[in-house]
């Protein structure tokens, strides 16, 4: 791999997640929600902001991918054999 670790194992949150009225954006009243006016999902955008990570390793977290146009999810991590919980990939 020639990418750098620090390159994939940042996160983020999508911070509205019903139209609040969030004084902390600029997209305007309506278009910050994960619903619609009618109360349906917004799925395309469900769809751009959902990811698989790895919300627990046994060991030291190196690498993590996710691909949204296949949904393929990758992830390296150095093994700890000390730590005995299992590793979660949501």
């Amino acid at each position: 791999m020639t990418e750098t670790c620090d390159q994939f194992l940042v996160g983020w949150a999508y911070w509205e997640f019903k139209k609040f009225h969030d004084i902390t954006t600029t997209a305007g009243l309506s278009s910050e929600g994960f619903y619609e006016d009618d109360g349906t999902v917004q799925h395309t955008k469900l769809r751009a902001l959902a990811r698989t990570y790895a919300k627990a390793t046994q060991g030291v977290p190196l690498y993590a991918r996710f691909n949204p146009k296949n949904g393929v999810f990758t992830t390296l991590f150095q093994f700890n054999f000390a730590i005995t919980e299992p590793t979660i990939i949501y």
